[in-house]
């Protein structure tokens, strides 16, 4: 599991203070406003028929590749039927290849085709051609803010990112070494 969450604090730790619950919420809207680039990106990709769902699972199995189906879904946090679902649509494209394990006939492994790769490519280049116009619209004071924001929200999350890997792309994941 990524990490866990809890809808309430433990009785021993006191509440977040409200300027990091401010803080909290700031860095959410930004989050939900980034990952609005990989809706345009996918909408520009719309021939492939790819929802985000489904291509977060195609980002799933280039990062932990020939991944079961249950692996699959507890990376992605579905259940398994949820995860099945996802593949059959991808399956069905020509995107994704489903291969029984010799050693193990239960275990049936999902892995990206060539056209898998192609698309995640793809939508990784326009992704970032996205973020990279923005960015540029700001000052060089302004980018270094940013990637030192970046580097302390890395140190701070990735821990809970390392037990299962990334869920995006290394590029789109991890700062820059700063520099302008």
């Amino acid at each position: 599991m990524l990490c866990t969450l809890t809808r309430e604090p433990p009785m021993d730790q006191p509440a977040p203070q409200p300027d990091a619950v401010a803080l909290a919420g700031a860095l959410l809207h930004a989050n939900f406003a980034t990952m609005a680039v990989v809706h345009v990106a996918l909408r520009y990709h719309e021939q492939s028929g790819v929802s985000l769902p489904q291509f977060r699972l195609l980002v799933t199995l280039r990062d932990q590749p020939d991944s079961s189906g249950a692996e699959a879904a507890e990376l992605m946090r579905l259940s398994r039927p949820a995860l099945s679902r996802l593949a059959d649509g991808l399956v069905a494209r020509g995107l994704v290849a489903r291969a029984t394990d010799p050693a193990d006939r239960r275990r049936v492994s999902l892995a990206l085709s060539p056209a898998g790769h192609a698309l995640i490519a793809a939508v990784d280049q326009s992704v970032l051609h996205e973020i990279a116009v923005r960015i540029e619209r700001m000052s060089a004071a302004e980018r270094e803010q940013v990637r030192a924001a970046c580097r302390v929200l890395s140190r701070l999350f990735e821990p809970d990112l390392a037990k299962d890997g990334p869920p995006f792309p290394p590029a789109i994941a991890r700062p820059e070494p700063a520099s302008d």
